[in-house]
């Protein structure tokens, strides 16, 4: 059922202040220059009592007629004493607007404000002294900029000059735009048809037209400013007269809003480039640039006509499609049509398609030179600025705060500054703007504002949001998602039967995760709810750090159960989805699996400490090995009933004899070489390998429609995989060459890339209180929590050398060093004890 609307101009004056000026979380908070305050828009003020424009104009004209205090307000100022809530004068001031909406920003006659005043508040007083409009609006700018600084949500007022019009000056010039206004840019839209494609013939067209036609002093005011900041290279686009001109063409043509489409460049394991289209893969440039969704967008439509593409970064393994030159470094694209002109140039570019590449990002320098080249310099001055705040974390209510994940600010070269709103007791984290992105020494959390300045010598603010942070991400309520019914990936088929007693917990304590693992499992937990792509997971991880292999610090998470990988059944690639958080009963201990934030853990540990139980943390020595979890002294069918988690029965061991590698059944006959193994560099490359007994290649669909196929060819014939890992285990089994070898306690893989078949790792994450992961020197290692090898040397013939072979050849001296060795590493877990004269380890 509607809601009446309010007959009291106090009500008016709340509902005002709330559509006006107050600013929701995450909305823009940039300075107000102007208002439009129209039938229309008072319409909107009340939502709920779904009243026409007329209805909405004619209740707050009677509003305004039956306050006691109106005609002393235009008169004298502000008839009461600013509240905290309401300033006690806007409702005022939006009737003095809407008077200058319905003369429709028109002045031909002397007095011609002061009739229809007269008319529409129903007086036959002169309304000659009109002093108090211009009070309150110096009162309402110094209200705002008040409850501004003590963190108020609202938006501070920029007051233009009012001329000689010292009365109603500041209403002329705040009122936009006005009907007449939208008629007026109608008529100039109707005659260049381009419209907001061609930004700089608009803005020629519009100024042609307004020194032909009378224009609002609003209008004349927003154009200005437009038109200087846009021929200076400076106008952001979210300007209001730019927004007016996309709402006028929207009305015009009677179509929604423009189409903007996302073109993606990204890298997989191999280093080749691939291109993302909302979210669907494309094999090279060519057919993505060429699809209807890019063609017909509005963003990089004009590019893919001009044939120009600029790729700007927005993450440490992304990049993403613009029409205009960047600021920063970016990728080159260039089209058919302009390849001969650039093929002589000292920038290396690669052919993608029927478009070309650069090889490399390219600087704003390089980028300038060959615009210049191509006649095109006039792209970097003529474009509009778009800030944006790219890279953050989105959490529900906010932003994620943890350092590792602060977002960048593109706002080109403009000056921008983070403040603090002290809306909280807790003391607030300073952050800085460095070099593109906030930055922050620990986690942020509460309200900042973030404002951009035109330049360093500016006063006045161009654009601001207010940005809320918090230091954890909130726990999923329901993991459900379209994702989950994709398969999981496989690696080992078949596990064996009995499994080998599970180990005591040699400490149970709570260790700190280090600050990059700890950011980068809150990131993917919160981005994670619906799943995350192979690029979305990268780029996390590169943010994380930069130098550690992506790869391999992927494959620790995924071995952790955090994150579990699925085929995507409609095109090629993966998704990774969160492991839904379970209890694994190991008898002396019970152990977390699955992906848990830091918000969840803490919960895990008050509960299993108030059920009785010691609980732990373990890092291992990787410290991208996401931490293992669990309790001593504690039943998981009690800590079940208390979190609401499911309880699971630990993995089986794998199965021995012949090796149980997932095999893939795919044809690929329109499949293409990518990439083959290199046995001297111990991985996979694009370029041509030496001729060996046995090969390890990966297959590409050319249209990139179907899933990578990898073939292990040999003497004793030719296995086919869908997964890199399997491929790569079989072929190092069908070669003979070990690919781990054992050091201490642990086993190290030898090569620069592979791992243990996903399910036996989990098997030995199980057992063990430490989790694999890379090693500084660029080593995977897994610990083996006391385990004895043979039951992986068994599983995996000739990929591990034995320890027991090792030991046999090696001096009485060595062995003992080694078994010295490992109980050191071990953290406790294997213990020396002296038999028949010879140190042994249990």
């Amino acid at each position: 059922m509607s809601e009446a609307l309010p007959t009291t101009l106090a009500e008016w004056e709340a509902g005002l202040v709330d559509r006006f000026l107050r600013v929701g979380e995450g909305e823009e908070s940039s300075p107000l220059r102007s208002f439009e305050i129209t039938p229309e828009t008072l319409a909107t003020v009340f939502p709920d009592a779904d009243a026409s424009p007329n209805e909405a104009a004619t209740a707050f004209q009677a509003a305004v007629r039956g306050d006691r205090h109106v005609f002393r307000a235009f008169r004298l100022g502000r008839p009461c004493r600013a509240g905290d809530a309401a300033p006690g004068c806007f409702a005022y001031l939006c009737a003095s607007l809407l008077i200058d909406t319905l003369l429709d920003g028109a002045y031909s006659a002397q007095g011609e404000y002061r009739a229809r005043l007269r008319t529409w508040l129903g007086t036959s007083r002169s309304m000659m002294q009109l002093s108090g409009i211009a009070s309150m609006w110096r009162d309402l700018a110094t209200w705002l900029d008040e409850r501004s600084a003590v963190g108020d949500d609202v938006r501070t007022l920029l007051l233009p000059d009012p001329r000689s019009w010292y009365q109603i000056g500041h209403t002329r010039r705040l009122s936009f735009p006005t009907r007449s206004d939208l008629r007026f840019l109608a008529r100039v839209l109707a005659s260049f048809p381009r419209g907001s494609v061609d930004p700089p013939g608009l803005v020629r067209a519009i100024e042609t037209a307004i020194g032909r036609h009378d224009v609002s002093w609003g209008m004349e005011a927003a154009f200005g400013e437009f038109q200087r900041a846009f021929r200076n290279g400076s106008a952001i686009a979210s300007h209001r007269f730019w927004r007016f001109i996309l709402r006028a063409e929207s009305a015009q043509t009677q179509k929604a809003a423009p189409v903007l489409a996302r073109l993606e460049l990204e890298y997989d394991e191999d280093g080749r480039a691939e291109f993302r289209l909302e979210g669907s893969l494309f094999p090279n440039l060519g057919s993505a640039i060429q699809s209807p969704l890019v063609v017909r967008s509005a963003n990089l439509g004009p590019a893919f006509e001009r044939g120009l593409l600029f790729f700007r970064q927005v993450g440490m393994a992304r990049w993403v499609a613009e029409a205009d030159p960047q600021p920063g470094s970016s990728h080159l694209a260039v089209g058919p049509g302009l390849a001969g002109a650039v093929r002589g140039t000292l920038i290396e570019f690669a052919q993608s398609g029927d478009w070309l590449l650069s090889s490399a990002a390219l600087t704003p320098r390089n980028v300038d030179d060959l615009l210049a080249q191509l006649r095109l310099g006039r792209l970097r001055r003529e474009h509009l600025v778009e800030i944006a705040i790219e890279g953050a974390v989105h959490i529900e209510g906010g932003l994620l705060g943890r350092p590792t994940f602060l977002p960048r600010i593109e706002a080109e070269q403009r000056q921008v500054s983070v403040r603090a709103l002290a809306d909280t007791e807790r003391p607030q984290p300073q952050v800085q703007y460095v070099g593109g992105a906030l930055v922050a020494d620990e986690p942020l959390h509460g309200r900042y504002e973030l404002s951009i300045y035109a330049d360093v010598d500016s006063q006045q603010v161009e654009w601001s949001k207010r940005l809320r942070f918090f230091e954890n991400a909130p726990p999923h309520v329901d993991l459900s998602c379209a994702a989950l019914r994709e398969t999981p990936i496989a690696e080992w088929t078949e596990t064996g039967s009995a499994d080998l007693p599970q180990p005591e917990v040699a400490a149970a304590t709570w260790n700190d995760v280090p600050q990059p693992m700890a950011d980068l499992l809150e990131a993917l937990y919160a981005s994670g709810r619906s799943g995350l792509s192979d690029g979305d997971v990268l780029d996390l991880l590169h943010r994380a750090n930069a130098k550690a292999s992506p790869w391999d610090r992927l494959r620790s998470i995924q071995e952790s159960g955090f994150l579990c990988a699925r085929q995507r059944s409609k095109w090629r690639g993966r998704i990774w989805t969160l492991g839904a958080p379970r209890l694994i009963d190991l008898r002396s201990s019970v152990r977390v699996d699955g992906a848990t934030c830091a918000l969840l853990q803490e919960e895990f540990r008050a509960v299993a400490a108030a059920a009785g139980g010691v609980p732990f943390r373990h890092m291992s020595g990787s410290a991208w090995s996401p931490p293992v979890i669990g309790a001593v002294g504690v039943e998981a069918a009690v800590l079940a009933v208390a979190l609401g988690w499911e309880v699971a029965v630990p993995g089986q061991p794998p199965a021995h004899g012949a090796p149980y590698l997932e095999t893939s059944r795919l044809v690929g006959g329109h499949h293409r070489l990518a990439s083959s193994w290199d046995w001297h560099r111990r991985r996979f490359v694009t370029a041509a390998v030496a001729a060996s007994d046995v090969s390890i290649t990966r297959w590409v669909h050319p249209g990139g429609r179907d899933h990578d196929q990898y073939r292990v060819t040999s003497a004793a014939g030719e296995t086919r995989h869908a997964t890199r890992n399997a491929a790569i285990l079989q072929g190092h089994i069908a070669a003979g060459v070990p690919l781990f070898e054992i050091e201490g306690d642990t086993l190290v893989r030898t090569s620069a890339e592979g791992a243990l078949p996903l399910e036996v790792a989990k098997w030995l994450r199980g057992r063990a209180t430490e989790g694999g992961g890379p090693a500084p020197d660029g080593r995977y290692v897994y610990p083996l929590g006391g385990m004895p090898p043979r039951a992986l040397a068994a599983a995996l013939p000739g990929c591990i050398d034995d320890l027991a072979e090792q030991l046999a050849s090696a001096p009485p001296y060595e062995a003992k060093a080694a078994t010295l060795a490992r109980a050191r590493r071990s953290g406790g877990r294997v213990r020396l004890y002296w038999t028949n004269g010879e140190v042994r380890a249990a």
